[in-house]
């Protein structure tokens, strides 16, 4: 499958990601550890890479971490019996929520640079779970429950201002009484 996705990939023009090929080198040479990481290095340059995606997936669920493996080929067009139990480990580790399935996804790619089977399958996740960005077409993860990124932020600004309110006041202090 690996041939001939390449082979496709250089008929049409595609640029493979380097990191595919010193992957399955380390395959080769037993270390499917250097695989995983090389490969988790690659989906951030490469999101919407069904090489990548799809390998990373097959080494994570030959490692037997089936939820981990369900993450990226929930992410491809491959389909059989692997990716049914990656993806079933994927919604129990998640306790069966949809939601938590959704946040856990590394979707960060252009909509359209996913094959129209991700479509489907990210279709019958509950509308609140994922929402197609309107104006930029590309695929977000959103929390109903919140925001937490905006959370974080506010806790370090109002951390920060309490920070140099108390060296202020310890400044003074050292003014006031040398």
């Amino acid at each position: 499958m690996h041939a001939a996705l390449g082979a496709l990939r250089r008929t049409v023009g595609v640029v493979s990601c380097p990191a595919v090929q010193r992957a399955r080198d380390d395959l080769a040479r037993g270390r499917a550890w250097k695989a995983r990481d090389r490969l988790f290095g690659a989906v951030a340059g490469y999101p919407a890479d069904q090489e990548v995606l799809d390998l990373l997936g097959e080494v994570l669920y030959d490692m037997g971490d089936l939820p981990s493996a369900g993450r990226y080929w929930m992410l491809t067009a491959r389909e059989g019996p692997q990716v049914e139990a990656a993806i079933a480990a994927l919604f129990e580790q998640c306790g069966g929520s949809a939601l938590v399935v959704a946040q856990r996804l590394p979707i960060v790619a252009p909509s359209t640079a996913y094959p129209q089977s991700v479509h489907k399958r990210l279709a019958q996740l509950p509308a609140d779970a994922l929402r197609w960005r309107q104006g930029r077409n590309t695929i977000r993860r959103e929390a109903t429950s919140g925001n937490w990124l905006v959370g974080l932020v506010a806790s370090g600004a109002a951390g920060t201002f309490i920070l140099i309110l108390v060296l202020g006041v310890v400044k003074a202090i050292e003014l006031l009484w040398p």
